[in-house]
């Protein structure tokens, strides 16, 4: 109970100093800062930065100022301009450029939503199985869990970190009992609804 009361008014100290508590909280942290030296030396500590932050100027005339300064600077002549800005230029031009291709890549349509209950369809061209890892498993760990499935990484990682991978059909069976087994995959489950589990 004590150490939840002084948590609280730890957590609570930057509120209590600048007077934004409720009055119910403000009673409880006055009552804790009246008993803890600790609470105590982090209020003094509080109560002087948040002096320091009121003191801090705030100029937004000279941040604007700042700034079209800059602007100014970046719309001068290329001659007068620095090099790395005339590059950067080229590189925004280039990276709008790509954008534009990517976004004219022909995009293969993906297969539609089944439910449970639907008819098994084919299996994945690209995979069977898809694996999920633990985040910390090593690139070394996950070779050795695909050497050790006979399994072959033909896709990932995915959005949900899961990667793709393509089994002999003979060999599925066993690739997902030895993945299943490796203590460093979280899932591995095959990607067609009909093969074994």
């Amino acid at each position: 109970m004590v150490d939840d009361a002084h948590r609280e008014a730890q957590d609570l100290l930057p509120w209590f100093v600048t007077g934004q508590l409720a009055p119910d909280k403000r009673t409880r942290v006055q009552a804790h800062l009246d008993t803890c030296p600790e609470c105590q030396a982090a209020l003094k500590a509080e109560q002087r930065l948040e002096g320091e932050v009121a003191r801090l100027p705030l100029d937004v005339e000279r941040g604007w100022a700042d700034m079209r300064a800059r602007l100014t600077a970046e719309a001068a002549p290329a001659r007068t301009r620095r090099p790395v800005a005339a590059w950067a230029g080229w590189g925004v031009a280039a990276a709008m450029a790509i954008t534009a291709g990517v976004a004219w890549i022909p995009r293969t349509p993906t297969a539609a939503y089944h439910t449970l209950s639907a008819a098994p369809v084919a299996a994945s061209p690209g995979g069977d199985i898809v694996v999920v890892f633990l985040p910390d498993t090593t690139e070394q760990a996950m070779r050795e869990a695909l050497k050790a499935s006979g399994a072959r990484l033909t896709d990932g990682p995915t959005a949900a970190n899961g990667y793709v991978l393509r089994v002999a059909p003979a060999r599925r069976a066993g690739a997902l009992i030895e993945l299943r087994a490796n203590k460093a995959v979280v899932v591995a489950e095959p990607l067609d609804p009909g093969a074994a589990r």
